[in-house]
């Protein structure tokens, strides 16, 4: 790294200022001392190492900076935790010394004394936590407890879109907000302001109430129509699941929402024929367009898809009309390419084949982990459970949904032998295709050390959910089993993992093994038919097609040949 002259706080605009740029001016600031000079550009070698990226290449913005460390664990920088914390320590006082950090460090710099006593006052410890940050922004500021303003907290919330390495910046200040608000309440002493609280959800949904009453009576008697509760109606449907029942009235309700987003009259919606014109299809089509930024979206194409459904078997359009929203739902839908470019890219760290052997060794290193320490507690049952969660999806990679549901003597079977059989019926699995596993002796192991001397203290005594959840007679929910198996991943194997990749990990390994085996892998995932198995996973086995051929051409390659002309071999004596 080269020696320049140092830069200005704030470069000119429309000039990138590089993470080299920052390091090189950082090695010669006189404001420095040069202990700490020599941390900081230590840090920043540290972090070119770890993000396999030249320094001159990585753009010192902290938006930037914040988007690349998204999901970043140490493990996956190949970093300890605690040099990972340095790292980012020093990064961050790089990026205030140049101005472009507003944001003081949570453990570097202390509260001035009027925020300190405020908030050490504070029962919550997270609370304390929540306002942290708030409190040493506002401090640096100048700004005392009592001089907080609803502007003052809108600001803070700028300075950490723009000027942090805060991940989830929005998140961090309602969580200020909604913990300040919690103070005005219990401490007499605290500021009496109230701030409104944010609201950072994405959906567009608008209340039913917005609706005239006659269309939410149509789309309910459509839903009772796909539930089939009417035992002696004819069909020419399977009747849905309740799954994917909730599935079709929040895609109707989006559907509804964004007409008139689009400035239709809600009261020109009085029944679901009103919904399905082929003018209101272009119209709602191009909300969603825009709102996946003038690109086809597979989002898009499944709300068309329900549209036209309705239109054809709910309202009964022509031919004519019904070919019109056929033409439209076609310029919407992305071309079927199996699988998303953001699963390839998470799944890309297992052709390692040390990162792949930290995954498929997970489970049992947290056994073993578990019980080295001794007495079992709910905290370590916890470990324990996504420990047999990932060792199930491991060896059979069903669904979350189906994962959450299972029931110790319904879905597990004990035979005479001690084995463990995973079966799931047609109607409780996504395409209508019984599923039916054989554990390993070791997942068997793992799941019995479970149940004896853990699972009792996750609650819910007598009850058969092999993942109990906190609402007696209720598994855990999706989302909390989701956050465990992705959290454990991410911290213990580097690798940016939701459950749902554990079916793609399956077919990866299956065919790199057994090249072509796609009806392997269409018996060992559930799927309906050999045609899905090939749309999502054909050429995966080409890596290692390649690799072979690659040993081919090498060996090749370092064949003597004989002379030309001579019929002798090169270092052969005449």
């Amino acid at each position: 790294m080269s020696t320049s002259v140092p830069i200005q706080p704030h470069t000119a605009p429309g000039v990138m200022l590089t993470m080299a740029r920052l390091c090189d001016a950082i090695q010669v600031a006189h404001d420095v001392s040069p202990r700490r000079r020599a941390e900081v550009v230590s840090s920043f070698r540290s972090f070119e190492k770890a993000a396999r990226q030249p320094l001159a290449t990585l753009s010192a913005s902290p938006v930037e900076l914040r988007k690349l460390l998204k999901d970043v664990t140490p493990a996956m920088m190949g970093l300890s935790a605690g040099r990972w914390r340095n790292v980012l320590s020093d990064i961050q006082f790089a990026l205030g010394w140049a101005g472009l950090s507003r944001i003081p460090a949570r453990y570097t710099e202390k509260l001035s004394p009027q925020w300190a006593t405020l908030i050490s006052g504070i029962a919550l410890m997270g609370d304390r936590y929540k306002l942290g940050h708030f409190g040493r922004y506002c401090g640096r500021a100048g700004i005392v407890p009592a001089d907080v303003t609803a502007p003052v907290m809108d600001r803070f919330l700028n300075d950490l879109l723009l000027y942090s390495l805060i991940q989830e910046p929005e998140r961090r200040h309602r969580d200020a907000v909604m913990a300040w608000n919690r103070c005005v309440g219990l401490y007499p002493a605290w500021p009496q302001l109230r701030l409104a609280v944010p609201d950072n959800r994405s959906t567009y949904s608008l209340p039913w109430s917005t609706f005239p009453p006659s269309l939410k009576s149509d789309i309910d008697a459509w839903l009772r129509h796909l539930s089939g509760v009417d035992l002696f109606a004819e069909l020419e449907f399977d009747p849905l699941r309740e799954t994917s029942l909730a599935t079709r009235t929040k895609q109707i309700h989006l559907w509804v929402s964004a007409l008139v987003l689009q400035r239709e009259d809600p009261a020109a919606l009085q029944s679901l024929a009103d919904v399905v014109t082929s003018e209101r299809m272009a119209k709602g089509l191009r909300f969603f367009w825009d709102r996946a930024g003038s690109k086809a979206s597979l989002h898009a194409a499944q709300i068309a898809g329900v549209v036209r459904s309705i239109a054809r078997h709910w309202v009964k359009l022509g031919q004519p009309e019904l070919d019109r929203l056929k033409a439209m739902a076609r310029k919407i839908t992305p071309r079927a390419t199996g699988m998303t470019t953001k699963n390839k890219n998470r799944l890309r760290p297992l052709y390692d084949l040390r990162t792949q052997q930290r995954l498929l060794t997970l489970p049992n290193r947290i056994r073993a982990e578990v019980t080295r320490i001794g007495v079992p507690t709910r905290a370590l049952a916890q470990q324990m459970q996504t420990a047999v969660a990932i060792a199930v999806q491991l060896v059979a990679p069903i669904r979350l949904g189906n994962l959450v549901r299972l029931k110790i003597g319904t879905h597990l079977l004990r035979g005479r032998n001690g084995s463990l059989t995973l079966v799931l019926a047609e109607d409780e699995v996504k395409n209508g295709m019984p599923y039916e596993s054989e554990l390993p002796e070791n997942v068997v192991a793992l799941i019995d050390l479970y149940l004896s001397c853990y699972r009792p203290l996750l609650g819910d005594e007598g009850a058969t959910w092999l993942f109990p959840g906190r609402d007696p007679g209720k598994p855990k929910s999706h989302a909390g089993l989701r956050q465990q198996i992705q959290d454990c991943i991410r911290k213990r194997c580097g690798l940016a993992f939701h459950p749902h990749l554990f079916r793609h990990t399956m077919a990866k390994i299956m065919l790199e093994h057994n090249p072509g085996a796609y009806g392997l892998v269409q018996r060992g995932l559930g799927h309906k038919t050999l045609a899905t198995t090939m749309q999502y996973y054909s050429g995966m086995e080409t890596r290692a097609a390649l690799q072979h051929y690659d040993a081919l051409i090498l060996k090749l390659q370092e064949e003597e040949l004989p002379v030309s002309g001579s019929g002798r071999r090169r270092g052969s004596k005449a």
